[in-house]
């Protein structure tokens, strides 16, 4: 009876081996049914969604996809190109980098240009040649390889476009008060601008929050309105007016004019202090004292004075460091119409190290972990760490033989993958269900054996 229970044991594990088999072999029989499409534009976007295209959407001249490789190959030709589909980013953008994965076989090389565009249809903009940083502005991309070779064909596989927003340009119009003079105290102070945030600062006082235009008492003399707007994530914008308070003369005997309640029957030029009539005779001339002569008024001709606008520009602070780019806004608080001397608009940067920039550097054990990173490095990631700090040799021995070779072929990648991981899988369950029917077998056999 043990031996016949023995032989059935066998029989039932031997029948989960082969049904791990099974299971094994539709696996992988999927995975090249569904072979893994990689697309020739994957995007890393700050503010916006977008989608991937494939390979397939592009233009082909000389060239192919070729379905085994997931790649684009020469087509039995020395020379060739390959044009992608135009990518819309949904609004202008600036383009950051263009990364991609070759294979460049012996005597063989790969060529990337690449264009913005403000319309789908790229009309009127060239290709330029590229490297890895792109800095192009617009809402359109479109990239193009130059493939040639006199041996075996080079190969392009996965394509990858970085880009951020543009910063958003803010308008500010201070529409009242104006670069006049105002003969009165009060003066409306009327903004308009696109902008979520306005504010505004009366000559040197505090910043003050603008909700709608309103009236404003100022003393006699200049005064200046500066005005800021901006948003949460530090885009901003600018403005200034300088104006003018000069109340008028209040009327008064002696000032050389008739007005109030003066009575100017009796005067001749200066209706000032009319008590007394001033006796004249037609041959004489009424003589004039020096008091008198002091108190004549000279008339002054002002003269307008032609003045040269002076840009004065204003900027904001500079932006994070992005993509090895910093940006900022500049305005002209005179408001000339003019670029003259305009300060640059952006600049190169370094981005500061810390524990979450994708790169090893401080003292880290790993990519972003270990050191003086909270993160623990795991076992991939010290895998991954020793393997890129092999000296040149070894560096090249993986390449060649383990990237180029054995991995560089993405659908037999994932059979090798989904092969280990299902024998991995069944060992354990394997394992799992001999000792349960072990077990239950064992408790049987007990049993039996009491009767």
């Amino acid at each position: 009876m043990a031996k016949k229970r023995v032989a059935e044991r066998k029989i039932n594990n031997g029948s989960i081996f082969l049904a791990l088999i099974f299971f094994l072999l539709i696996f992988a029989g999927l995975l090249v049914y569904f072979k893994p499409k990689f697309t020739g534009f994957a995007t890393n976007v700050i503010g916006t969604s977008t989608s991937s295209y494939d390979f397939l959407n592009g233009v082909f001249e000389n060239t192919k996809f070729d379905s085994e490789e997931n790649a684009v190959v020469l087509d039995n030709s020395s020379t060739g190109s390959y044009t992608s589909q135009v990518f819309d980013a949904g609004q202008g953008v600036i383009f950051g980098t263009i990364i991609y994965s070759i294979d460049t076989p012996p005597n063989s090389g790969l060529n990337f240009f690449a264009r913005s565009c403000d319309d789908v249809s790229c009309s009127g903009e060239s290709f330029s040649a590229v490297t890895e940083t792109l800095n192009f502005t617009g809402r359109y991309f479109q990239y193009k390889t130059d493939f040639q070779t006199s041996g075996n064909s080079p190969k392009i596989y996965e394509v990858n476009i970085t880009y951020s927003n543009l910063p958003i340009s803010y308008s500010v119009n201070i529409e009242s008060p104006t670069a006049t003079t105002y003969n009165s105290v009060s003066v409306l102070i009327k903004i308009s601008s696109n902008a979520p945030n306005v504010w505004f600062v009366v000559d040197s006082g505090a910043s003050e929050s603008y909700t709608g235009e309103l009236n404003r008492s100022f003393s006699e003399g200049q005064h200046t309105i500066n005005v800021i707007v901006n948003d949460s994530v530090g885009n901003q914008n600018s403005s200034s007016v300088a104006f003018t308070i000069s109340l008028p003369v209040q009327p008064s005997c002696g000032d050389g004019s008739c007005n109030g309640n003066e009575d100017c029957s009796s005067c001749s030029n200066d209706c000032g202090e009319c008590e007394e009539e001033t006796q004249t005779s037609e041959n004489t001339t009424p003589e004039t004292t020096q008091e008198e002569e002091s108190s004549v008024q000279t008339p002054v001709t002002t003269q307008a004075i032609q003045t040269v606008c002076s840009p004065d520009w204003q900027c904001s602070e500079w932006s994070e460091c992005t993509d090895k780019t910093q940006t900022r806004t500049c305005n002209d608080a005179n408001k000339c119409g003019t670029n003259e001397g305009m300060p640059a608009l952006a600049q190169e940067c370094t981005p500061p190290e810390t524990c979450s920039d994708g790169i090893k550097n401080q003292n880290e054990g790993g990519i972003d972990c270990g050191g003086s990173c909270e993160k623990k490095c795991s076992i991939f990631t010290i895998v991954g760490g020793a393997v890129r700090d092999l000296p040149e040799t070894g560096k090249q021995f993986f390449k060649e033989k383990i990237l180029n070779k054995i991995l560089a072929n993405k659908t037999r990648t994932f059979i090798i993958i989904g092969a280990v991981t299902t024998l991995i899988i069944g060992f354990f369950a394997f394992r799992f269900f001999s000792k349960r029917k072990v077990f239950f077998q064992f408790k049987i056999l007990n049993k039996e054996n009491k009767k």
